[in-house]
């Protein structure tokens, strides 16, 4: 399928949230089938021209509703990410909410690359993002501390 089919499609689809979500599924297991990478382009293309927002798409993201399918969207977001034009604070609410949706034992390391490499497109991002990481980094060992603590009411030494 063209970028420009691809897009049509997208925004045919844009109607509500979950049929966007389980028509990106569809393209994206299409495309793992055919080689072709035009989906994270359209969807960046898409959300750079407000057509489509899909950092509110992820935030509104929840793992209940999209189940098993929660990897396909992190992979669609990761490699669709570098190429979007948005607030560092925007992306990194997505970050957080992604993170907070999923299973705890999950690896992030493909959206950490991409949250890189969408930060080093732009001076001020990079700037930007230094300011916020450490809120990413503070409200993680916050996350993670309130999890691991018991029903006790003791909490783990950090």
């Amino acid at each position: 399928m063209s970028l420009e089919e691809t897009k049509t499609d997208l925004i045919a689809a844009n109607e509500n949230h979950e049929r966007l979500l389980a028509y990106i599924k569809k393209l994206y297991q299409a495309e793992i089938r055919s080689k072709d990478n035009v989906l994270s382009q359209a969807l960046a293309e898409l959300h750079n021209s407000e057509k489509i927002n899909l950092l509110s798409l992820i935030s509104d993201l929840a793992t209940q509703s999209v189940g098993s399918d929660f990897v396909t969207v992190l992979r669609v977001f990761e490699n669709t990410l570098p190429m979007l034009d948005a607030s560092v604070d925007d992306v990194i609410h997505c970050i957080a909410h992604l993170m907070h949706q999923s299973d705890k034992g999950m690896i992030f390391g493909g959206i950490y690359d991409s949250f890189r490499i969408f930060c080093s497109a732009d001076v001020l991002r990079a700037s930007k993002s230094i300011d916020c990481s450490g809120q990413l980094i503070l409200a993680t060992v916050l996350e993670s501390w309130y999890i691991t603590s018991d029903s006790f009411g003791a909490k783990p030494a950090l």
